[in-house]
């Protein structure tokens, strides 16, 4: 699942709202000032962006960010010494499907931000998608449609 745009928007509120009270609360203790602590805290932020990770094969967070608004897949790059062993058999599957390169997608766990600080909500946001399906499947079921079982259920129980 992809974050709604909605979402992604409110996240980087969420960002800029934690640096803003950082700034101020580092300020207070460092004797500084707010607008120093918000460059320095502004350059951690950059520094992550720009800077290539493991996980992310190699790319920077924001080459993955700019691929994906570009509408450009994140593919495996090739394989090196040093890729773990998950990643090595991606490589082999790939051969075994002719060298068809693989895509991928950053998924953190399958856990958003607003899941891991609200499980209640994430719990019932599981919950009504499993109702939706169900009654999808229902009304497929009496028009004599076949059903789509991919989703089914969505829940993490």
């Amino acid at each position: 699942m992809t974050e709604p745009y909605q979402a992604c928007a409110l996240y980087q509120q969420l960002v800029r709202h934690v640096q803003k009270c950082a700034a101020e609360e580092l300020a207070a203790l460092r004797h500084t000032s707010t607008s120093a602590e918000s460059e320095h805290i502004d350059q951690i932020i950059r520094d992550w962006l720009f800077t290539p990770q493991r996980d992310l094969h190699g790319s920077s967070p924001r080459d993955v960010m700019r691929r994906e608004e570009l509408g450009e897949p994140n593919v495996l790059p090739p394989p090196s010494p040093d890729d773990d062993e998950m990643l090595q058999e991606l490589y082999e599957i790939e051969e075994l499907c002719g060298g068809e390169r693989h895509h991928w997608f950053v998924d953190d766990g399958g856990m958003s931000l607003l899941d891991e600080f609200d499980p209640e909500g994430s719990d019932e946001y599981f919950r009504i998608l499993d109702e939706r399906a169900a009654a999808s499947h229902t009304a497929k079921a009496q028009l004599g449609q076949p059903p789509d079982n991919d989703n089914l259920p969505f829940s993490r129980n």
